[in-house]
């Protein structure tokens, strides 16, 4: 078991290692075709590896479970400590420029859906099978941010926004509310009429990232991803 955590602590490491270099790669090229050092005006030419970096940050970008492992699972300050880096992550994913995928990207883009895709299934059924809402937490953080980071590959940076208030508004009423109080649940609806997408909700906004460049066969799987999380939310409630 000790070994086992080891290797998770390394994995971890690793993947923090890999999102630091890709970013400061990346804002040496935006120094470059930008003249800027900051996240006020990114070049097309380097938002591709601001968003790898961003991707290996959130763990979806390949799926890496053991970087959302925790040691000890929280609520109050640690759910915080648990989503400022996740915030900050999805800051920068509204930040970058529309045209950020390059004709030489176009080929490589079945592959980036098809990885987000597998990402944002496997921790929904994971989160809608967990017996705890912090247990459920790190697959609930995972496919909001596969959806985030799907809009900003159809060319929709801007739609990532509502899937990060959908993480993080909703998300820490749920973590927070505890312990329950049964005449007070009804407080949990008013978080799921937001993370369901009404027109005239903040959230609706997520659709149009995920049918950007029309509607396919990720679409669906998107939505399928997105019902999980639907569906876990009110059993949780």
């Amino acid at each position: 078991e000790a070994a086992g955590f080891s290797r998770q602590i390394i994995l971890s490491f690793g993947f923090r290692i890999a999102s630091i270099l890709t970013s400061i790669l990346a804002t040496a090229i935006n120094r470059q075709f930008a003249g800027t050092s900051d996240l006020t005006q990114i070049a097309p030419q380097a938002g591709f590896l601001f968003l790898l970096a961003a991707g290996l940050r959130l763990g979806v970008l390949p799926l890496n479970l053991p970087f959302l492992q925790e040691p000890s699972l929280r609520r109050g300050a640690g759910n915080i400590i648990r989503l400022a880096p996740v915030s900050a992550s999805l800051s920068l994913l509204a930040r970058l420029p529309e045209g950020i995928v390059t004709p030489n990207l176009t080929a490589w883009m079945p592959l980036f859906h098809g990885l987000l895709s597998i990402a944002a299934l496997y921790a929904g059924f994971r989160w809608l099978l967990a017996t705890e809402t912090i247990t459920g937490r790190p697959y609930w953080i995972i496919t909001w941010a596969a959806l985030a980071v799907a809009s900003v590959l159809n060319g929709a940076p801007s739609a990532s926004l509502a899937w990060g208030m959908a993480l993080i508004l909703p998300g820490s009423l749920l973590f927070l509310y505890y312990p329950r109080i049964q005449r007070m649940n009804f407080l949990l609806y008013f978080g799921l009429i937001g993370l369901i997408g009404l027109p005239f909700t903040p959230i609706a906004s997520g659709w149009l990232g995920l049918m950007a460049n029309g509607v396919n066969l990720w679409t669906f799987l998107y939505i399928f991803a997105h019902a999980l999380l639907i569906l876990g939310y009110l059993e949780f409630s």
